[in-house]
């Protein structure tokens, strides 16, 4: 089993034994499909356009937020299809059971609960905050309130880091939620179990904001008055 293309040694040992080359990869939560690409391209000899090309459906469309991100041991150098294959199949096991209902219940077709949670899994970044802020999304959609969610405009400007530009939050993407309402087009990342979980099971709650304090927790708020107190607070040096 190889970590990665490092050890030529246990190559040469794996060859002469005739035993299969294996590669192990480990995908991050929140991680897009063409960062896996590039991952399994680099650490298991997979060619990123292979992956690309297995992870696209008949219609076209990426395959993003349904390959679940999880540690896998694959063939080097082995069929594309049968890595998209295990990730879909691994995604099935843990969906909660209610995937369905729950969606449905929130007036949500199956792909766009995972689209929510797509969105939780890049806003937030500890496991316990990711409920709420999956009710802070559903309660601005069900008030047709903007999103305006950073991580969505982040999917179609990943280099991004720190605050977005006037100019940056003016980008006419499906994808900018400041600018059109409803949820993105697709999922915006591949969510783990968490997020997946926060999508389905997301309390009630009176919250329409959220901001990441620099701590990383989240801090909410039910009015805009109070979400810009947060902002002042904790956005000129608080913690």
């Amino acid at each position: 089993m190889l970590e990665g293309l490092g050890d030529m040694e246990a190559v040469y040992q794996l060859l002469v034994s005739g035993s299969p080359l294996t590669a192990r990869v480990t995908f991050p939560e929140g991680y897009t499909i063409h960062q896996m690409a590039a991952r399994l391209e680099e650490q298991a000899g997979i060619t990123a356009d292979d992956f690309l090309k297995a992870a696209t459906d008949d219609q076209g469309k990426l395959l993003e937020g349904h390959l679940f991100p999880d540690t896998y041991e694959f063939l080097y150098a082995g069929d594309a299809a049968v890595v998209v294959a295990r990730m879909l199949s691994r995604f099935a096991d843990v969906v909660p059971s209610d995937w369905a209902a729950q969606a449905a219940k929130r007036g949500l077709t199956g792909d766009q609960l995972v689209t929510v949670a797509s969105i939780v899994e890049r806003e937030a970044r500890y496991d316990a905050e990711r409920p709420l802020v999956a009710s802070v999304i559903f309660n601005r959609l069900a008030d047709k309130m903007l999103l305006q969610m950073d991580a969505t405009l982040g999917y179609v400007l990943p280099s991004h880091d720190g605050f977005y530009t006037y100019e940056e939050l003016k980008q006419d993407s499906p994808y900018n939620t400041y600018l059109h309402p409803g949820l993105p087009p697709t999922p915006i990342c591949n969510p783990g179990l968490a997020s997946l979980n926060a999508a389905a099971h997301a309390p009630a709650s009176t919250y329409y904001y959220f901001l990441a304090k620099p701590d990383g927790h989240c801090v909410f708020a039910r009015t805009f008055a109070e979400h810009a107190r947060n902002m002042r607070l904790y956005l000129s040096g608080g913690n």
